[in-house]
Formats: structure tokens, sequence, C-alpha cells
């Protein structure tokens, strides 16, 4: 098989639902991972995205083709088919917390948790990108400080940070991965997401509270094609380098674009397993 690697980038805010009961006041919380408690993707959202999106290049991609990648649905007297191709839940990589103090109105934030768990899912897949060979896990200590940062006398969300004391070269790395500079926090437990209130319009009434992911969020995604397919069906042939992906589909009320593009380094031609 072959392995893809893409970096989603949220350019509005998004929600992807939970589809699950909750009991707090917030009515429709995202989608998250049951063990990182970041907000996440589900494969057959990923899918389900990426199929609409591809359902807008006909006629230059058939409907044949489009059931050969994704799968056919049931018909009458006829069985679902699946698809040539596997899509891996998007993860998030970074999200934006405000920062102050300096000449950002913003920095990118993760937690070494996921960043261990980009390295774990990449080796994995056999598709790390060239530039990011050397990257290692990471375990740096907190002491008081709630951040870390490569920047130094800025605040985050109005709290002090430390700088990041780890070995310099895994630090240039870590901003290759993250876009720049960036701070390290241990959960982004005290850092909820934002929720805002859905009102009818022309009436002062909230219907439903909504959880929202940040633009400038970034997600990874993997996708599984076979090591060989007819060319019609290739990825390259439905996915370009960069692509506009909305995903939360009518859940999401005008928001969920993202800009998805191919993770450059992979050479993921090259990687058959």
């Amino acid at each position: 098989m072959k392995t893809h690697l893409y970096k989603l980038t949220c350019i509005t805010n998004m929600h992807v639902g939970s589809d699950s009961s909750n009991y707090s006041i917030v009515d429709n919380e995202v989608e998250k991972d049951d063990l990182l408690g970041c907000p996440t993707i589900h494969s057959s959202g990923v899918k389900g995205a990426l199929r609409d999106m591809a359902e807008g290049l006909k006629p230059d991609l058939s409907e044949n083709a489009i059931n050969r990648i994704f799968g056919a649905p049931a018909e009458k007297n006829k069985i679902e088919t699946p698809g040539a191709f596997a899509f891996v839940g998007a993860h998030m990589l970074t999200r934006p917390l405000r920062a102050s103090g300096g000449n950002l109105t913003y920095i990118n934030v993760t937690t070494p948790t996921v960043v261990n768990n980009f390295i774990t899912l990449v080796n994995s897949f056999d598709c790390v990108p060239e530039g990011l060979k050397d990257l290692k896990p990471i375990d740096p200590i907190f002491h008081e400080k709630q951040f870390l940062c490569t920047i130094q006398d800025i605040k985050i969300e109005d709290e002090e940070t430390a700088p990041l004391s780890i070995d310099p070269m895994q630090i240039e790395l870590l901003k290759t991965l993250l876009g720049g500079d960036f701070a390290l926090v241990q959960s982004f437990e005290d850092y909820p997401l934002p929720v805002v209130a859905r009102n009818k319009l022309g009436e002062n009434k909230n219907l439903w509270y909504e959880e929202l992911v940040p633009h400038h969020t970034v997600f990874y995604l993997i996708i599984i094609s076979p090591e060989k397919c007819d060319a019609d069906i290739e990825v390259d042939k439905w996915l370009k380098d960069e692509s506009i992906v909305q995903f939360g589909g009518n859940a999401s009320i005008g928001c969920g674009y993202t800009l998805m593009k191919k993770w450059e380094g992979t050479n993921d031609e090259q990687k058959d397993r």
C-alpha cells in the first residue's frame, strides 16, 4: 500500500459534532480523542468530507471512479462494496491561544503527548516527512509554569511562560513540524474550546450552544491507497496538492472550511508496505 500525509489548516472556525449525549451547558460539543482529549475528526467524517469534495469534480471524475475510491452504497439487489482507499482520522497537531507581550496576537500551542502521538503514527504508517526523520519523542520539564515557549517575555492566555529547554536541534525540528515559533502546555484541560450561542434570526432567543475549533487550528491525516491502482483513481487525480475541504457538512453552518495540503517531503509515491 501507499501512504499519503496531509495537513489540514482551519481557515474558518469548525464544528464536527460528537453525536453523543452530554450533560454540560454546551449542547453541541466537537469530536474529541478519548485519550488525548483534543479535537479530532473520525475516519468516517474524513471520508465523507472528501467524498463530497470529489462529487464536486464531476464530470472530470466519474461516478464509477468515485465509487471505486470511496465505495458504493447498497442499492436494490446489490450489496455495499468497499472503496479502494482507507482514511485515517484527522488528529489535531496545534491550536492557537491568545498571546500578549510581544508582536503576536496568538501562538500555536500543542502538548508533548500530541507531538509524540504524531511521531508514532507517521512512523507506523511509514510516511515521515523527509525533514522530520530525526525528530524524537519529547518529555520536557514544566516545573511551575503552564507554558514552555520558544519566544521569551510573552504571556499566553495571561499566563507567564518559561523557555523551552530541550536539545536545540529538536526545537528546530519542532518548529518545522509546527510551522514556526510555538508553545507547549501539559494539557488543554484548562483552556476549553470557544463556545458560541446560536440565535434565532430576529429574536433575542438562544437556540443552542455550540463548541467550535478555532481557525488556524492544524490537523494532520493519513490516506492509504493501493500499491497499484488505475490511473483514473490515483490520489493525485482527485486530490490536489492544495484543496479547500469543508468538514462538518450542514451541521457546520457556514464553518468548517480547511486548506488541505499535501505534506511535502514524504515521497509517498515510494512508500510501499
